[in-house]
């Protein structure tokens, strides 16, 4: 469209900045584009601006999407929920914070306030960021707050992933009693997300019965999920019932249920590799497996002496 004389419309950006950032190698044609941006005075615009904000964000550049943040001038719920996604996303709670809330006393209360000062309306998402910057921060009470203003100020009826984050926050801190009543109180089923959480606390403060139980509901509601078998088998050993485990391993054995290999990516040079538990497949593998090998030989401890004296 450049090289043909024409400046692309806000949307057209917008649309090319997202794909860029869900490509994962195009970070720098997404930066260049970013020029572009600046050059054709989209700089300052919310609507782009959020884009961009996601893309340095997804990439772990905070400070760059902070700059983009700075740089507009009229921000927007979009622009202010995103910035707070990012920051969530790459662990900065304080960050989180300080994008709606500058002053000390930092809660759910004065967040809320400071919206409202603000003249701004939050979503769905917006309340989706809050609750993750509380289970990052393992802000309990600031969690609940957040439902209880969501639904009674703002009339938004939590979603099964505004519960399942909630969950995340109590599983975390290990109110599992708490997070059961609020499994029961629910006006709907509970999915994956709301299972998994609730699960994964179960195992991690020890509620083996409760985990037992919700295992078995997980497998009911998603039989393909392999890694729910390896789970249960491991909660059945916890409660004493080996013959139980050793049963679902026999019959994970004999269905030839596997669990998914786990994969992992890497971009060097504008190339993205994928790479799969026990690949062998990758056109350098040998050389791969040999830098491996050296490694963890480099690794391994050698004989040393310890001083007897200082």
């Amino acid at each position: 469209m450049l090289t043909h004389g024409f400046v692309p419309h806000k949307h057209v950006f917008t649309s090319v900045v997202k794909a860029c950032s869900s490509m994962g190698s195009a970070f720098v044609e997404g930066v260049a584009v970013h020029a572009q941006i600046i050059i054709s005075g989209f700089g300052c615009d919310p609507f782009v601006g959020s884009a961009l904000i996601g893309m340095y964000s997804g990439c772990g550049y905070l400070r760059a999407a902070r700059g983009v943040f700075d740089g507009i001038t009229e921000k927007d719920t979009a622009t202010r929920t995103a910035m707070l996604s990012g920051y969530v996303g790459n662990g900065d709670v304080e960050g989180a914070w300080e994008v709606f809330d500058p002053m000390p006393t930092r809660d759910v209360v004065a967040w809320n306030a400071r919206m409202i000062k603000l003249g701004l309306q939050p979503d769905r998402i917006t309340f989706m960021g809050v609750l993750m910057g509380c289970s990052h921060a393992g802000m309990v009470d600031d969690g609940w707050r957040c439902l209880l203003i969501m639904r009674r100020m703002y009339k938004i009826e939590p979603r099964a992933e505004h519960y399942g984050c909630m969950f995340d926050i109590l599983s975390r801190r290990g109110y599992l009693v708490e997070a059961h009543n609020l499994l029961v109180r629910m006006s709907f089923a509970p999915d994956i997300f709301v299972l998994g959480a609730l699960l994964h606390g179960c195992l991690i403060h020890g509620y083996h019965k409760m985990g037992l139980h919700i295992a078995e509901e997980i497998i009911e509601l998603v039989p393909e999920d392999k890694g729910r078998y390896v789970t249960l088998s491991n909660l059945l050993l916890m409660l004493g019932n080996r013959e139980a485990a050793f049963g679902v391993r026999r019959w994970m054995e004999d269905s030839e249920v596997t669990r998914s290999s786990g994969s992992s990516t890497i971009e060097i040079d504008g190339s993205v590799h994928e790479f799969i538990a026990g690949d062998r497949y990758h056109c350098r593998t040998a050389e791969i497996y040999w830098m491996i090998n050296l490694i963890r030989d480099s690794l391994r401890p050698s004989e040393y002496f310890l001083p007897q004296s200082m």
